[in-house]
């Protein structure tokens, strides 16, 4: 059985009932490719309402909702991604509080370089080429060595 966001609110319930154990984050790897909420809408429209379902679940629970999107193939050959790089739909960008994006060259990857940019920031200013970089050492299984912002 895959789970939707409702499989994942039944979850929580249960937890809250039966252990008296509340969450406070929610961690979904893609949720793109969650289990539809109404499978007989176009596949367009059921991911928009996943997402606008997370950020239901999201405001409900008053916990972080984390989750992952593909970039579109517009980025392919940018250096920096922007709203116009989220695939399949841009209402995803409606839904969220947050969104960041992970940019990298191929150089930046042979140095073990990625920078993480803003790609949306509700209720706040943020610059979108912005970006803090992470200093990576993938062979060792350490992610994030250190970090500093680009100027």
């Amino acid at each position: 059985m895959q789970a939707n966001v409702r499989t994942i609110r039944t979850i929580l319930d249960l937890w809250e009932r039966r252990d008296g154990w509340v969450a406070d984050m929610v961690v979904i790897d893609y949720a793109d490719i969650l289990a539809p909420e109404d499978g007989r809408e176009e596949t367009r429209h059921q991911i928009n309402t996943t997402w606008a379902s997370l950020r239901g679940l999201s405001t409900e629970r008053s916990i972080a909702v984390v989750t992952a999107t593909q970039a579109a193939k517009t980025s392919y050959s940018k250096s920096n991604q922007d709203m116009g790089d989220v695939s399949e739909d841009k209402r995803k960008l409606g839904h969220v509080t947050s969104m960041l994006a992970l940019n990298q060259t191929v150089e930046e990857k042979k140095m073990g370089l990625m920078r993480v940019g803003q790609l949306v920031k509700r209720d706040d200013d943020f610059v979108s080429r912005a970006n803090v970089v992470c200093l990576q050492c993938l062979e060792v299984s350490r992610p994030l060595l250190s970090s500093y912002w680009l100027k």
